[in-house]
């Protein structure tokens, strides 16, 4: 299968593009759903929340979403995440996404790139 993975975040002057609520209702789902993440939400100096990523394909497929950049709990950014692939596929979901940013360094990449 071939695919190819677009995330892009606007920082630039930051103002609230999306719904940040939908992805503090992301965040408590992921909480209630495993008690073991809140130490990562607390401990991370950073994280992406996608709170509704939709997926879909009939050979040739697509995902795409958004939400929100959170640097020590507060939200900064915007992201939007696209995904294109070719392949054997049929059907759709519906997901919640987070991704962690262990250090300093580790954000700075993924808002950067």
């Amino acid at each position: 299968m071939i695919f190819a993975l677009l995330i892009t975040v606007t920082s630039s002057g930051y103002s609230q593009k999306y719904d940040i609520d939908k992805s503090n209702e992301a965040i408590k789902f992921f909480k209630e759903k495993d008690p073991d993440i809140s130490k990562h939400f607390s401990t991370a100096y950073g994280y992406a929340i996608l709170p509704s990523v939709g997926k879909g394909a009939i050979g040739i497929g697509g995902a795409n979403g958004k939400g929100t950049v959170f640097r020590k709990g507060t939200p900064v950014a915007d992201v939007n995440m696209t995904q294109v692939t070719i392949g054997f596929q049929l059907g759709g979901q519906s997901y919640a996404e987070v991704i962690f940013f262990k250090d300093k360094d580790a954000y700075t990449r993924f808002i950067e790139n």
